[in-house]
């Protein structure tokens, strides 16, 4: 990169974009030590490399969390720069993507603010998001390299869409509806459907069907679990009638997924509202959204008439409203709303709401428990592993837990320890010499659960937190290793 191009990029907003991500992820690192759900998933299944892992997700993520723990140690580092290094790839493209579909160059520019007006990319993705973080960036690698396609049919443009395509699919099933749609969105539009009829185009399924065939291979063999877990999740019930709550449901959940980006619709002016809409026939990329949309549409209506969820989490539209953002920047382009007034409001709104979302991270990490917010989010596990005595710790090959939440925490804290999670080895390696310390905690254990064990293993010596009204206690027994 040259000086001209290192000088552009730290004024465009890729540079605000990355200072964002960085920041959020000092807060997950500096303010926080606790292990997360999602993340607690990573760091006890992508110990090991596998075709596929017992839950409802795909394995490129793990993957991916696998090659980081070895390169910056199983914990929150790793599992941090990952999640970043992916959300920052995903603005990368969403910013190539604005560059090479709009003639307005404020929208070329900004267009990535856009995201950060919608909740899933604001807040959720920080809270917890992984795999979704994924699909995200497959979907807009697919995005990308759907329009590139429009300029240029070469090979290399085929073979990186079903790239994508496989990057998107690996990394959540929930990927397979943007592909069905997208699929119809380009056989409906005549000219779109004639750019991929073309032995190029071969190169699309071949590539994809390559890449994640291992996995499917792995998935046909464990269908009957994945399947079961997902329909657990998702709890969906076939219904011989039309169902206009799951109808009101999904488009409740719709509003919910974009606000407060469809606050922006109200920055319009009255004098700017009754400009004529640019009569010029849409381009491809914008037929493509207009269909996509529509025939989402179609799919809520006719999924409502045969199907019935009964939860519906705004968090799981993110195959299907991703590319709202697009979509709207045309309507508005269109129309010639991004005038000063607008932008003005516009910033003023982004600033906001980073602003509060940056102060309620640092709040619920901080003042939070002493408030009497507590949860998986801020329990003082590692700093409760930390302190237990020195003696101890040195005497201890192996650490035994039968709580994964617990246990996830040892893999940072004691490298150099051979670890048992319930049934499930790890760094077994490490355990040849030494005893073998039990630990267990109040907050994962009923009280009958934890009468059982110490009635099993004795007393347990223990190291209580307390905050106010709340109290974590680490308890903890060095023990003969054959009893581990």
């Amino acid at each position: 990169m040259g000086n001209h191009s290192v000088i552009n990029f730290y004024k465009s907003s890729l540079f605000l974009i990355l200072a964002y991500l960085v920041l959020h992820s000092l807060i997950r690192l500096f303010f926080n030590d606790s292990i997360q759900v999602d993340d607690r998933e990573q760091l006890y299944y992508a110990q090991s490399l596998s075709l596929g892992y017992p839950m409802p997700q795909p394995p490129l993520y793990s993957w991916l969390s696998y090659i980081f723990f070895k390169i910056f140690g199983s914990g929150l580092t790793a599992l941090t720069l990952l999640k970043y290094s992916l959300i920052f790839l995903t603005f990368v493209y969403v910013n190539k993507i604005s560059k090479r579909i709009f003639s307005n160059e404020w929208i070329k520019e900004n267009l990535v603010y856009f995201f950060l007006l919608m909740p899933s990319f604001a807040w959720h993705m920080h809270q917890g998001f992984t795999h979704t973080i994924l699909l995200g960036l497959g979907i807009v690698m697919s995005i990308y390299y759907f329009f590139k396609i429009i300029d240029q049919q070469s090979l290399k443009n085929f073979a990186l869409l079903g790239l994508s395509l496989s990057i998107g699919i690996l990394g959540k099933y929930s990927f397979i509806l943007f592909i069905a749609l997208s699929l119809f969105a380009i056989l409906s539009i005549k000219e779109y459907r004639a750019l991929f009829i073309c032995w190029k185009a071969l190169v699309v399924p071949t590539i994809f069907l390559v890449l994640i065939s291992p996995h499917l291979t792995w998935l046909i063999d464990h269908w009957s679990l994945i399947y079961s877990q997902a329909n657990d999740k998702l709890n969906i019930e076939s219904t011989s009638n039309s169902n206009f709550e799951t109808i009101f449901q999904l488009i409740k959940s719709f509003i919910g997924f974009l606000i407060p980006l469809i606050f922006i619709f109200f920055f319009i002016d009255r004098k700017t509202r009754k400009k004529i809409e640019n009569k010029k026939k849409p381009q491809l990329q914008e037929l493509f959204l207009n269909r996509f949309l529509v025939l989402l549409a179609i799919f809520v209506i006719i999924f409502s008439i045969f199907f019935e969820i009964k939860l519906i989490r705004v968090r799981w539209l993110h195959p299907v409203l991703m590319i709202f953002p697009f979509w709207l920047a045309f309507y508005f382009e269109k129309r010639n709303l991004f005038v000063k007034t607008f932008q003005k409001k516009f910033f003023s709104l982004v600033f906001f709401l980073t602003l509060l979302i940056f102060s309620v991270r640092v709040a619920q990490n901080t003042i939070g428990p002493s408030l009497g917010f507590h949860g998986r989010l801020n329990l003082p596990i590692s700093s409760s592993l930390i302190s237990l005595p020195k003696e101890i710790i040195d005497s201890a090959s192996v650490i035994k837990t039968q709580d994964i939440n617990l246990g996830v925490h040892l893999f940072e804290i004691f490298p150099n320890k051979s670890i048992i999670i319930g049934n499930k080895k790890f760094n077994t390696e490490n355990g040849a010499n030494g005893k073998c310390l039990y630990l267990l905690d109040q907050d994962g254990h009923s009280d009958s659960s934890l009468q059982m064990i110490q009635k099993n293993y004795g007393s347990f010596n223990k190291i209580e937190s307390k905050d106010n009204n709340f109290n974590y206690v680490l308890l903890y027994k060095l023990l003969d290793k054959k009893i581990c």
